[in-house]
């Protein structure tokens, strides 16, 4: 099991939250770290409700959307919802060789 290292959103204060709990869309980071040889590396999840989905794509004018890295999708901000979701997916994912890591050092599938 990795050490989780640090956690943050791109935009989004962590104590803060969004402006508006039910209607965000942010980039989302945790850091882990290798116990066996100490590699630290980066996973990258786009964390979002439904409603901010929306706002993004009216604002930008979007007539769809398509994401590289994984989509979290939640009722609204509950930042202990969204680390146990993103926790619970990289510990079931642990040592999946079919990750690869980018030059930023943030792990997506190949």
């Amino acid at each position: 099991r990795p050490y989780f290292l640090n956690y943050y959103f791109g935009k989004t204060d962590l104590d803060a939250g969004p402006p508006d709990p039910t209607s965000f869309c942010d980039d989302f980071y945790l850091q882990v770290q290798d116990p066996a040889n100490e590699h630290t590396w980066s996973y990258k999840y786009v964390v979002a409700t439904t409603q901010g989905l929306q706002k993004l794509m009216n604002t930008e004018g979007y007539a769809s959307l398509y994401f590289d890295d994984p989509v979290v999708v939640v009722l609204r901000w509950d930042l202990r919802v969204i680390l146990s979701t993103v926790v619970e997916e990289i510990i079931k994912n642990y040592g999946n060789p079919d990750l690869e890591e980018n030059a930023e050092g943030v792990l997506s599938p190949e």
